[in-house]
């Protein structure tokens, strides 16, 4: 069961993402209300698995939105850490 409070990704960054060769997945299967979040960042030659805690809010969209705006943004591997930092800091 989905977690009530799972963040949406806007149009934009998942084309960013796509553009970026980067799959961004996420998710709260737990049934006890828990905020722990299984985060996976994957893209042809990596697949990076982590957990998060905290609740996902909407600013995190914003912030995936002004990450990609920012000249320095490489692709692929090089960015993963950076939106793991993004996910991560919600904690």
């Amino acid at each position: 069961m989905p977690h009530p409070e799972q963040p949406h990704l806007s149009a934009s960054v998942l084309a960013q993402c796509r553009a970026h060769g980067l799959k961004i997945l996420w998710n709260n299967d737990r049934n006890d209300g828990s905020d722990w979040y299984t985060i996976i960042l994957e893209n042809d030659k990596k697949r990076d698995v982590f957990e998060c805690t905290g609740r996902l809010s909407e600013d995190l969209n914003a912030k995936l939105e002004e990450f990609f705006r920012r000249d320095d943004v490489k692709s692929g591997e090089s960015i993963m850490s950076q939106i793991k930092d993004l996910f991560c800091s919600r904690q």
